[in-house]
């Protein structure tokens, strides 16, 4: 069965797009991986796809990262790429070409016992730039950083002038856990 070469990458901060990129292939196998954020909703489409070609198998990888999965689809050494940023210039010269394919969230997250379930922009940029610490609970406030490049940092970045500015200092400020890759980042949150 022929299928294109499919990369997904972010048209804008907070949208996932399909890129076809060059060769036609035929296999009984897809394999695709790229950024961890997209992955589980991945695992229950290719579940689906299953159900429906019973002779075709969807392997998921481990989250290879926004730039990994497009440089994996590139070199042809998956079908499937997933990517939470723009194509950049020289991707686009190799033959990736971008599609809208969906929107995705950002999330903030806390404890389960944190009774506070509402929680506003200028609260959020004074718990990145340090000027608040601690929920009305007393409870510390953990922040996990992800890298200024990573896509998720700069739709943060840009909630607001002041959230941009916060998010700028949460960077600089010593002593908070930094998460590299979506995975780093969930086993962040759960410990």
């Amino acid at each position: 069965m022929a299928k294109d070469r499919l990369l997904s990458a972010a048209k804008t901060a907070a949208t996932l797009a399909v890129v076809l990129c060059g060769g036609v292939a035929s296999a009984d196998t897809l394999r695709f991986g790229g950024t961890g954020t997209a992955l589980g909703a991945i695992r229950l489409l290719a579940e689906a796809y299953e159900t429906q070609h019973p002779d075709m198998t969807v392997e998921v990888l481990p989250s290879l990262g926004s730039s990994g999965g497009i440089k994996a689809v590139i070199a042809e050494a998956i079908d499937l790429g997933l990517s939470a940023r723009p194509l950049k210039a020289t991707e686009q010269a190799a033959g990736a070409q971008a599609r809208g394919l969906a929107h995705t969230l950002l999330v903030f997250a806390t404890a389960r016992d944190n009774p506070i379930n509402v929680i506003t922009t200028k609260a959020i940029e004074g718990a990145f730039s340090g000027h608040i610490l601690r929920w009305a609970t007393g409870a510390p406030i953990r922040l996990v950083m992800r890298p200024a490049e990573e896509a998720n940092t700069k739709i943060l970045k840009g909630l607001s002038d002041g959230m941009a500015l916060a998010v700028d200092q949460a960077l600089e400020r010593p002593g908070l856990i930094n998460a590299t890759n979506d995975q780093d980042n969930a086993d962040a949150l759960s410990g």
